[in-house]
């Protein structure tokens, strides 16, 4: 499929108007470049446009929107096709293919040329204003797209609508132009609506924008048609993922932005979604003061859980950005409805900004945590940030998930390992491998996540806000020197370490060991950072006289370990 290119009238208003800018002189020496550079091939197809005439001023003529058209012979080619496509004739069987490492169907691939050029014949009678044939062409074609569901028809590496030149989009598009001009105005709602939304769902079905564009003219009939099409959108029969998307367009097009703000004040029960449309596009359109008022309006009106509460929480801040405290205010609602690492340091850097002591507002979100749907590694950044250092030590006793990225140890363990050693006061500590470790908190998405490489390799944030590794790095720094808290976090980092170890090794994940494996090195290297080389040392060989039996994770330590500059490693023995 084509990607976003401009529309038919976008692109016929902009050449035009580039065009009334140049001379004669300049428009020929334009097509003389052009014309020099195209390849042998596409020259005679060139040099035709400027003798066939039977197509100009075609576009300003009423389209022929004479319907149902049952008899063509481009229908003929294409019920023939879809019938070839149907009974396999292009399909041998489905394997797996050594180059692209995946399966796919394998078969005669030249059924992409020849949908193309029946494309090609649906465009020609569009754009010659011959509506009646084009929509009953698009219609055959795509929802000949459907034949992939019932398997041993198309063949390729990709999906059917990815494997043809044609931009399916605008062929959608397209169809449904001529659905709209081909049906009786009073009928056009309804009818529009089904052939909308049975459009195969390969991804976002066509705006009215998009199907107003497909011609230069726009669609006659359009101010009679939108309050039965927003009826049609606001009823519950137009249950259809792409509904609101389209109803918000119409509401704007229809009532402008105050219309936005109607259909949502008038939905019941209130829909956070609509809010969210109206906020928006009061603030697209520069009314940021309405903007802040709507979605003070929304937050009072909607339920405050979810994704949308939070992002009309954060459209609220920008529209209030000159007062910190309502800015603090709505961060806390966002973060509060939808928890998020992002939301988190949002809510921290407003607290600061507010004047307020980050510490004790993270603190006050402590009670407001749902630990069934707040990951441990979120919930322990919370109570890290805030100071409870002893209750996210206590976070790690809880049982240990597929995804690490959902554990606690994720942000927990680097910093116990960092705070253990007090590693930010070391020479070189930015290079080390803990500091490396402390730095992958930065992406709650990271999942090799004690790759302490991938700190250096990979961007893990933007600026906008203190990143969470700064922010804890800065916890340890101003924690002043207790040798004997040191010593605690560094026995609850072993501690942990050694269960990861145990869970991954006994379960026999080699998958895992590798990730593992670096954990104990990360913790060797703390070990000598808070002791000394002898201590580190010490550490590693009674970790690898618990796995005695495990060549494999022992091989894994071993690679882990001569990564770690600032550890030694034990004398090996062998296996027992």
């Amino acid at each position: 499929m084509a990607g976003n290119t401009p529309s038919l009238q976008r692109f016929l208003n902009s050449l035009e108007q580039r065009l009334l800018g140049m001379s004669a002189e300049e428009i020929r020496a334009v097509l003389l470049a052009h014309a020099r550079d195209l390849p042998g091939a596409e020259r005679a197809a060139f040099l035709s446009i400027f003798t066939e005439t039977a197509s100009t001023g075609k576009d300003h003529e009423p389209p022929d929107t004479t319907w149902p058209v049952v008899d063509d012979p481009l229908l003929d080619e294409i019920d023939a096709f879809v019938d070839r496509l149907a009974s396999g004739d292009f399909y041998d069987g489905y394997g797996w293919d050594p180059e692209i490492r995946a399966e796919r169907s394998f078969g005669d691939e030249s059924w992409t040329w020849e949908m193309d050029d029946l494309f090609r014949g649906a465009q020609d009678a569009f754009l010659a204003g011959d509506l009646g044939l084009a929509r009953t062409a698009y219609q055959r074609l795509l929802e000949s797209f459907d034949l992939e569901q019932e398997g041993a028809t198309f063949s390729g590496a990709l999906s059917p609508v990815d494997m043809v030149r044609t931009d399916v989009r605008e062929a959608e598009a397209r169809y449904l132009r001529a659905v709209y001009e081909t049906t009786q105005a009073a009928e056009r709602a309804t009818v529009l609506g089904e052939a909308w939304f049975d459009l195969p769902t390969w991804g976002p079905v066509p705006s009215l924008a998009a199907i107003r564009e497909t011609r230069r003219q726009d669609l006659p009939g359009l101010v009679e048609f939108l309050p039965a099409w927003i009826a049609l959108l606001n009823s519950t029969t137009a249950g259809h993922r792409d509904v609101r998307p389209l109803l918000t367009e119409a509401t704007e097009l229809s009532g402008g932005v105050d219309g936005l703000g109607a259909l949502a004040g008038d939905a019941d029960p209130p829909r956070a979604d609509l809010y969210l449309d109206w906020v928006e596009a009061l603030r697209r359109t520069g009314r940021q003061s309405d903007a802040a008022a709507a979605a003070r309006k929304a937050l009072e009106a909607v339920d405050s859980q979810g994704v949308t509460a939070a992002r009309i929480a954060e459209l609220l801040t920008d529209a209030v950005a000159d007062d910190p405290e309502e800015v603090l205010e709505a961060r806390r609602v966002a973060w509060r409805a939808a928890p998020t690492q992002a939301r988190l340091l949002a809510l921290h850097h407003a607290a600061t900004v507010a004047g307020r002591a980050a510490a004790e507002a993270l603190a006050a979100e402590i009670d407001h945590l749902d630990s069934d749907h707040i990951s441990g590694a979120l919930h322990a950044s919370v109570l890290l940030l805030s100071g409870h250092v002893d209750d996210a030590i206590d976070l790690l006793q809880e049982p240990l998930g597929h995804n690490p990225l959902q554990s606690a140890s994720y942000v927990a363990l680097p910093y116990l390992l960092a705070s253990a050693c007090a590693g930010p006061s070391h020479p070189g500590w930015a290079s080390s491998r803990v500091a490396g470790l402390l730095k992958n908190v930065d992406n709650a998405d990271l999942w090799a996540w004690t790759d302490y490489d991938l700190a250096d390799s990979k961007e893990m944030t933007d600026d906008v806000f203190p990143s969470l590794s700064g922010l804890l790095t800065e916890r340890i720094s101003a924690g002043g020197d207790d040798p004997d808290l040191r010593l605690e976090h560094l026995r609850a980092a072993e501690e942990e370490v050694k269960r990861r170890v145990d869970a991954v090794v006994s379960g026999k994940a080699r998958g895992q060991y590798a990730r593992v494996a670096r954990l104990v090195a990360c913790c060797a290297e703390a070990v000598t950072l808070a002791e000394d080389s002898r201590s580190g040392t010490a550490y590693l060989g009674l970790m690898r006289d618990r796995f005695t039996r495990h060549v494999a994770f022992r091989r894994e330590l071993d690679a882990a370990v001569e990564q770690t500059p600032l550890v030694t490693a034990p004398p090996s023995r062998g296996t027992r």
